[in-house]
């Protein structure tokens, strides 16, 4: 009788090895049908990502162009007019410069503090004569009074241009270049 113990023992191992095989063709099945579904899925996965990298980015550079658009809105507001050609300031005329200062500075809200003559080192044409100013207020302010100082005829250039804030208000500084005959 040992011999059927011995036939079930070899058909349970026989068993276990069937099994054993369906099992691994079942995975390697699963392994093949699944592997590419892997794959394709981790590549839509980056490319949602990159994609919502892409939208983010353009949201950002919408509201930077937005507000780009406001700027240029209000910049188109400001009085931006060409200057003038350089004519000449009559040499007996000099001492208006700073009353014209005054006067623009007053029209554009500025306070003047000190118009003096510029006395540097360095060759000076003989048809120039160099103001130097120093003027209290606003950033936009300064900004309208240069536009319109570049309007006068007489002044050729603005030299040197500093700016300076003192709490609430901006301290500009500048050189003018004056034509004179």
């Amino acid at each position: 009788m040992p011999l059927p113990l011995l036939s079930n023992a070899i058909l349970s191992r026989r068993n276990i090895v069937v099994l054993g095989g369906c099992i691994g063709a079942l995975l390697i099945f699963a392994g093949v049908a699944l592997l590419p579904n892997i794959h394709k899925y981790r590549q839509q996965t980056k490319a949602i990502r990159h994609l919502q990298e892409q939208l983010n980015e353009q949201n950002d550079m919408n509201a930077l162009y937005r507000k780009l658009e406001e700027k240029l809105a209000s910049l188109a507001e400001l009085d931006t007019a060409a200057p003038v050609k350089p004519e000449p300031l009559p040499a007996g005329e000099i001492g208006q410069i700073g009353l014209t200062l005054q006067e623009l500075a007053h029209r554009k809200g500025v306070v003047l503090d000190e118009v003096r003559p510029a006395i540097e080192s360095g060759s000076l044409p003989s048809h120039q004569v160099r103001i130097q100013a120093v003027l209290l207020g606003t950033l936009e302010q300064h900004r309208a009074l240069l536009l319109d100082l570049l309007r006068e005829p007489y002044v050729d250039e603005i030299e040197r241009l500093a700016f300076e804030a003192n709490g609430k208000d901006i301290t500009l500084r500048i050189i003018l270049a004056i034509n004179i005959v």
